[in-house]
């Protein structure tokens, strides 16, 4: 390797400035080298000024020689990054140097005092204005001190010769630092500007992205979905999105004119102002629910999450959960219609069944009773005791007349009738029923039209709707109000209603009972229709529950208003038919008290009360009597008699083989005798199971004598 190649690196380091990551960095280095080379530069000129005096030649010469290589070292540790450290070691040099010169060269004449000048611009340019003005600073006051000692004669003098070579070398030096200073102070100014501009660029820049992200924001702001505001813990709206005009119907203008809370609805005020005491305490908030007023007056629910700002400002996101309330609100209420039904369908069965079971016991009490009164005398002791069995197994069969009512199971025979009919006609009854203290009043629509219905049933719920009424007076005086008319029902209204769900649009006759008693609250409503639920006393029985059976198998609905203290008004609907009924006179034929009946009776039941009470009324009646205790025993009988048997009296439930099951068997083999059904249920249900299947009749239990010879005498006309 050459010397050339050895001393490059060297040459690098000492004639080119060092580049840095940092522009700034950089630039430092730049300004550094510069001035390190004018000290160099200056000290080579020291050096020649030596050549003005010979006996100073040598001193100038090594002085210079020291203090280059210095200012070589110094541009070493420009190199190095080390560019303040090196600024600073530069400046103490040629302070020191100055000094030196100043002390030993005659005090402020000496040539190297213009040195200063760069002293200060390397402070300033280098370190800052601080360390400038320091800088500044020192040098003023050595110069103050060197004229103070040049004035008393401290110095010496006529150290320095001046010729014309180091008065030109002096000129060149002055002339150097001045223009040095003016290069420096454009390079200072310059770089000013730069920066200045640089700055400016990015102001710009910032300035121009601001501009884009608030124009963001504002796209953002106007086309969301969502509600957004700014409101003021004051509680006025700053700025709101123009979603607030498409759910409120307000203008935003309109809006940023008042108090939110003036929009919000009176029972949400004390939450609202409580939510808004929460943000002003520095906390957010999530998932508050409200309601806010509409232009059109309605209410829409409004959701909530906001944040509040710097304790002025409350930033807030909403949204209008109006239909997801309602939806909400739908399904609650088919939940609880599906409950209710579901309620009703158990209870339902429930009471078929016991009504069913309750018959069969009260067949055999209510046919001993009969039967015992047949053949005591009129003057027997025992006789009143009889008729009161007969009387009270007559209620009790009244009873499960309602339960299978309430179940739907209950006899129905529909029929064209007039509704107002049907309140007249037992007007009689209600005025009985009720307390003296009650004033029934009647209120009947003119030319109402007819419904299809029970008449039975129909007087049914007029009665227990009056006299549930009556009760609710607990004797006090009042008024009950019976009123009738006709009513145009849309869907919406019938679903809202008991048994209106599957029900179509369309007029409908009602019927509807009023007081003016004690009222119910919301839980008593909800119990109302409970087989055996009262709010006076245990066990008051199955008025309101029957009620509801009979308009569910009328394909009716009822609706019931009541409120604690304000009475309550229950209101029954069924569909209308085309015109007015016409009321029938019905006629009945006089009971043939001497029929008497011949022939085999073949009587199948599972129950023995009801196959011996039914043996001893068909003997009375004059038949010969056979007895099965199921379907299997029924047709083994049948066999066996080879048609000997005239009349069959079939049970409907039974085990192993009921009674539909035994009709086809009795058919099969070529059975001409008539059948005759017998259940604890209704002849609608019997009617619906054997439909088109030739019955002689239907005889539900309990029945008596009468009842039993009636349709005995229709099964054998002859």
């Amino acid at each position: 390797m050459g010397l050339t190649e050895k001393l490059r690196p060297f040459a690098l380091a000492v004639f080119k400035p060092p580049v840095f990551e940092s522009e700034a960095k950089t630039q430092q280095a730049l300004v550094l080298y510069v001035n390190l080379w004018f000290a160099i530069i200056c000290e080579v000129l020291v050096a020649l000024m030596g050549l003005a005096n010979i006996e100073m030649l040598l001193i100038h010469a090594a002085s210079a020689a020291v203090n280059t290589l210095w200012f070589f070292f110094l541009l070493i540790l420009t190199r190095l990054g080390r560019t303040v450290l090196a600024s600073r070691l530069c400046i103490i040099t040629i302070l020191a140097i100055t000094t030196v010169f100043a002390l030993v060269g005659g005090g402020l004449h000496a040539p190297i005092i213009s040195e200063y000048l760069v002293a200060i611009m390397v402070a300033g340019l280098l370190l800052g204005w601080r360390a400038g003005i320091w800088t500044m600073g020192a040098s003023l006051a050595a110069c103050a001190g060197f004229a103070w000692l040049e004035e008393r004669g401290a110095l010496p003098r006529n150290v320095v010769t001046y010729t014309p070579f180091s008065t030109l070398l002096l000129i060149t030096l002055v002339f150097a630092d001045i223009v040095m200073l003016l290069a420096l102070t454009v390079y200072s100014i310059g770089r000013s500007y730069r920066r200045a501009e640089r700055e400016l660029l990015e102001r710009m820049h910032a300035e121009k992205a601001l501009r884009e992200k608030t124009e963001e924001l504002d796209r953002f702001f106007s086309f969301a979905l969502d509600l957004l505001c700014i409101a003021g813990m004051d509680g006025c709206f700053k700025r709101l999105n123009p979603a607030w005009e498409a759910t409120l119907g307000y203008t935003t203008r309109e809006l940023e004119n008042h108090r939110f809370l003036d929009f919000v609805h009176p029972e949400d005020l004390a939450a609202t102002r409580a939510i808004v005491e929460t943000l002003s305490r520095g906390l957010s908030i999530s998932g508050f629910v409200n309601r806010y007023r509409c232009r059109d007056g309605s209410y829409r629910w409004i959701e909530w999450q906001a944040a509040p700002y710097q304790g002025r400002l409350i930033y807030a996101a909403a949204r209008d959960i109006t239909e997801r309330r309602n939806a909400e609100e739908e399904r609650a209420r088919l939940d609880a219609q599906l409950q209710q039904s579901q309620k009703l369908e158990s209870l339902g069965i429930l009471a078929g069944g016991i009504a069913h079971d309750f018959n069969n016991l009260l067949a055999g009490i209510m046919g001993n009773a009969e039967i015992i009164l047949s053949d005591l005398p009129e003057d027997a002791s025992l006789r009143p005791m009889a008729g009161m069995v007969l009387e009270i197994a007559q209620r009790a069969a009244g009873l499960c007349t309602q339960m299978l009512a309430y179940s739907g199971r209950g006899m129905v025979t529909f029929e064209p009738l007039d509704l107002n009919h049907a309140v007249m006609e037992i007007g009689h009854i209600l005025e009985a029923s009720v307390s003296k203290k009650a004033e029934v009043l009647h209120d009947l629509a003119a030319n109402l039209p007819a419904m299809e219905g029970d008449p039975t049933q129909i007087r049914q719920i007029v009665m227990n709707l009056v006299i549930n009424a009556a009760e609710s007076l607990e004797d006090k005086a009042g008024e009950l109000r019976v009123s009738t008319g006709l009513m145009r029902c849309d869907r919406e209204f019938l679903r809202r209603l008991h048994t209106g769900q599957d029900l179509r649009p369309g007029e409908y006759v009602y019927l509807e009972v009023q007081d003016t008693g004690h009222g119910m609250d919301e839980a008593t409503q909800a119990r109302i229709f409970d087989p055996f639920y009262s709010t006076k006393f245990t066990g008051r029985g199955l008025g309101l529950a029957a009620v509801l059976g009979i308009v569910r198998n009328h394909r009716g609905a009822l609706r019931v208003e009541s409120e604690p203290g304000k009475g309550t008004t229950f209101r029954v609907m069924f569909p209308s038919l085309a015109a007015p009924a016409t009321v029938a006179e019905k006629t009945e034929a006089p009971a043939d008290a001497l029929w008497r009946g011949k022939g085999t009776v073949l009587l199948v039941d599972d129950e023995s009360t009801i196959r011996i009470v039914g043996r001893n009324m068909l003997e009375r009646l004059g038949f010969e009597v056979l007895v099965a205790e199921n379907g299997e025993r029924a047709v083994e009988l049948y066999g066996e008699y080879c048609g000997g048997i005239q009349c069959v009296i079939l049970d409907l439930t039974m085990p192993r083989m009921d009674g539909e099951e035994t009709f086809r068997e009795l058919r099969r083999l070529n059975c001409a005798a008539p059948i005759i059904i017998t259940s604890g249920y209704s002849e609608h249900e019997v009617a619906e199971r054997f439909a088109g299947r030739d019955v002689a009749g239907f005889l539900q239990k309990p029945y008596r004598m009468d009842n039993l010879k009636r349709i005995l005498k229709n099964a054998f006309p002859a």
